[in-house]
């Protein structure tokens, strides 16, 4: 038993401890790619460049963007969903409990996708 456990937890440790793989791919040019998703479009953008910048700097690099693109999708049109997220946020700050939760529940198929593609230098 005592093995058991011992075994299960050095397990744990060699996957926790492991190497955390960069959410970009490596493209036939040398640049890198990566996609973010967030609600709304300056967090996606943003969080993305983020990434980017994270992923040059483990090799001591900074990154250049080559592209960034930024497309909705959702089963609202963009005007509707931001229309919705803005009333749950005056709501919530109104007093209405749950009002921003409710928006977002209304309108989480709504993302905004940054795809960014960039090099190393």
């Amino acid at each position: 038993m005592r093995k058991t456990i011992f075994f299960v937890g050095l397990t744990l440790l060699v996957v926790s401890c492991g190497v955390h793989r960069s959410p970009a791919s490596l493209n036939e040019d040398g640049s890198y790619t990566l996609l973010y998703q967030h609600p709304y479009k300056s967090r996606s953008e943003q969080q993305a460049r983020k990434l980017a910048a994270k992923h040059c700097e483990s090799s001591n690099q900074t990154y250049m963007i080559v592209d960034l693109q930024t497309e909705y999708s959702g089963s609202l049109s963009e005007e509707s969903t931001a229309t919705i997220r803005a009333i749950g946020r005056m709501g919530s700050v109104m007093g209405v409990e749950d009002a921003e939760e409710g928006a977002h529940a209304a309108t989480q198929d709504s993302n905004y996708t940054t795809t960014i593609r960039f090099r190393c230098k």
